[in-house]
């Protein structure tokens, strides 16, 4: 059983945070979900917006990677989300492609959003995050700061 949940931490870190969780922290994690709520939400909207989609989109696009990272992510730190730089992107991509509005805009959304993940998911399985290290600090701190 325990060869089990070795493996299963491997796959998803979620039990191997449960497991290890202090739970003289579940105020402060609270407090910080809020506030991070506090402030993603109404990004999301907006973001969903810039993009040319529909608000509801944006709060999808808020909650579900969320959890996705919640099953699959292994930073506590971490907070997964739209932002604009990708939002900006993801319009300019589609503007030749479709009218923003239009259901096939909000397909094709979906469909460079299904993509991403599964180039993501591909990453996560060969081990690819050694690639970043290869990234300058200077060049991490400049997309971090673009990207909010």
């Amino acid at each position: 059983m325990a060869d089990l949940a070795s493996k299963a931490s491997h796959w998803t870190p979620l039990f191997q945070t449960v497991a290890t969780y202090d739970r003289r922290w579940i105020a402060n994690d609270l407090m910080a979900g809020l506030s991070a709520a506090a402030v993603q939400i109404p990004t999301a909207v907006a973001c969903a917006q810039l993009a040319g989609l529909s608000p509801i989109t944006g709060l999808y696009t808020c909650i579900l990677p969320l959890v996705a990272y919640v099953l699959f992510g292994s930073s506590r730190q971490l907070m997964v989300g739209p932002d604009s730089a990708t939002c900006a992107m993801l319009a300019a991509t589609l503007a030749p492609l479709a009218t923003a509005g239009d259901q096939r805009y909000a397909e094709l959304s979906a469909a460079v959003a299904v993509v991403a993940a599964i180039a993501c998911f591909i990453g996560r399985v060969m081990r690819l995050g050694f690639i970043a290290d290869f990234l300058s600090e200077p060049i991490l701190q400049a997309f971090s700061t673009a990207s909010l």
